[in-house]
């Protein structure tokens, strides 16, 4: 069955089914993963110019297996292709393995893109995937999503056989995310610790100047393999807070700026010569907690956190009603969603399961990042929590140094911060409550939940392995309550009417590296 079947789902559907099949192009889908949309079809893309962008955040490294923001991926994908892309759906498409194939439950065969070399001139083949694939799952990486592949076999030079150590249905998702992007082994044995300074990959462009969290600057990869790609000349990255970025806008001084609040999204459509695009994405507000760190490492006080906080009223008075309550880790219409969440908002519940938890004087320390819009949320969550009798201290910092504090320090007890999505379902479970994860700062362990993500990254049958997803969402949250979801968002992204061919996508990371200038 070739992959020229497009299947009918809904804007949260995952294609399961896909994993399974050897890869084509659907005519209406083209090789970067990208479908066109208005934009694009209302003219003929022009080549040339210099996009400037303002973005909330620098990367929190430019090595994609260090990197561990949420919002990393927009300015890697500048840099990096990865072995498969994504289409509307999730759909697994063509991007640095042309086709593969599914041999058994454990043996898959990519076969590569020829005629690919990286920035600093080395050839990608077969020997620079495995060197990727294997660092992957290294002690040097944080990424877990590699880790069933077993060994990579190079069966020729545009040829590798990945062997699992267990059956994976979600592999050629994992494959789209940042640890399918591939870096040069040149640059590599090159730069060893330090090549996170010096990224070096196969994407349309490179990077040739950088001031940490404030400016980066790209120039065209003149010998990209994919044909008359990229349009644009240069690409310039300012990090600026969201109020910045509107003002920017509105000057003239950048052309697009991602992501932004909805409190900003009437105010930008009303603004000459500016468009807004809004589109439901799989990114939600979520406090990551510590479990171990007290008090939150006692389970009923994180239990009366969940029933604490008025969702609705959260969507309505920050979001001005755009998205929805999150309950869980997956919006309503996902497909891993099976029943209605047993939270509720209720104080008294809350104020309940607090008196059984023993803790006297509640208090507790919580990071947020220092925009406006992000100390609006942690400023409401603080006073939903005060109701009930739990004192919490915010603490705004910086994106990068919040991710060190957070995750690599393991220092704070909670965090507030914008989760996203993943390609596949299973892998977003495991990413946030496996007892291994970066995500995970506390390490907590929950031998039901790992049997569970088990159980459905071996199931090939997608109504049975969202089962076993929708029970892990429920262990999660409703029981060990391991993190806090507030409320699914919007990716909102603003620019100037000259950009041409932006293309939104339900994963919420914004993809600028295709766009064009209409002067």
């Amino acid at each position: 069955m070739g992959m020229n079947s497009r299947f009918k789902l809904s804007l949260f559907m995952i294609l399961i089914v896909a994993l399974f099949v050897v890869a084509g192009c659907s005519s209406s889908v083209n090789n970067e993963g990208n479908v066109g949309d208005e934009n694009e079809s209302s003219g003929t893309p022009v080549q040339g110019g210099e996009l400037t962008v303002g973005y909330y955040s620098d990367a929190s490294s430019y090595d994609p297996l260090l990197a561990s923001s949420g919002g990393d991926e927009s300015l890697l994908y500048l840099i990096y292709d990865r072995l498969i892309d994504y289409g509307p759906d999730f759909e697994p498409i063509p991007g640095l393995a042309e086709s593969w194939e599914n041999i058994d439950s454990t043996t898959w065969v990519l076969n590569l893109q020829k005629g690919v070399t990286f920035h600093d001139g080395t050839d990608f083949d077969a020997e620079a995937v495995k060197l990727n694939i294997e660092r992957a799952n290294s002690d040097s990486s944080n990424k877990s999503d590699l880790n069933s592949i077993e060994s990579v076999e190079v069966t020729d030079s545009h040829t590798v056989t990945l062997h699992l150590n267990e059956p994976n249905s979600g592999l050629l998702q994992a494959l789209m995310t940042a640890a399918g992007m591939m870096v040069s082994p040149t640059a590599i044995e090159k730069h060893g610790d330090e090549y996170a300074l010096h990224p070096v990959g196969t994407g349309p462009f490179k990077i040739v100047d950088r001031i940490p969290d404030q400016e980066i600057k790209f120039e065209r990869f003149s010998d990209h393999w994919r044909e008359d790609k990229p349009y644009l000349d240069e690409v310039t990255v300012k990090v600026m807070k969201e109020s910045t970025m509107v003002n920017a806008l509105k000057s003239g001084e950048v052309d697009l700026i991602a992501p932004i609040s909805a409190t900003n999204k009437q105010d930008l459509e009303a603004s000459a010569n500016i468009k807004v695009n809004a589109s439901p994405s799989l990114n939600f507000q979520y406090i990551y907690i510590n479990t171990a760190l007290p008090p939150l490492d006692n389970q009923k006080v994180r239990q009366a956190l969940q029933y604490a906080i008025d969702r609705e009223q959260l969507v309505n008075a920050i979001q001005f009603g755009e998205g929805e309550p999150a309950f869980g880790i997956f919006p309503k219409e996902h497909p891993a969603v099976l029943a209605e969440s047993a939270i509720k908002y209720d104080q008294e519940k809350a104020k309940k399961l607090l008196e059984e938890s023993g803790v006297e004087n509640l208090a507790f320390d919580m990071l947020v990042k220092p925009d406006s819009f992000d100390v609006r949320i942690a400023e409401a969550v603080q006073a939903a929590l005060a109701e009930v009798g739990i004192e919490v201290n915010i603490k705004p910092t910086e994106v990068t140094k919040l991710v060190e504090l957070a995750f690599s320090k393991a220092e704070y007890p909670a965090t507030l911060a914008r989760a996203s999505g993943r390609p596949d379902p299973n892998a977003l479970i495991s990413l946030y409550y496996d007892e291994s994860s970066f995500y995970n700062p506390g390490e907590h362990a929950n031998s039901e939940l790992k049997t569970l993500i088990k159980k459905a990254s071996e199931e090939i049958d997608a109504d049975e392995r969202m089962k076993y997803i929708a029970e892990s969402n429920r262990i999660a949250i409703e029981e060990d309550a391991m993190g806090i979801p507030l409320f699914f968002e919007p990716m909102i992204v603003a620019f100037n009417e000259n950009v041409k061919g932006y293309e939104p996508h339900q994963y919420g990371k914004a993809r600028f590296q295709f766009v064009w200038l209409d002067n």
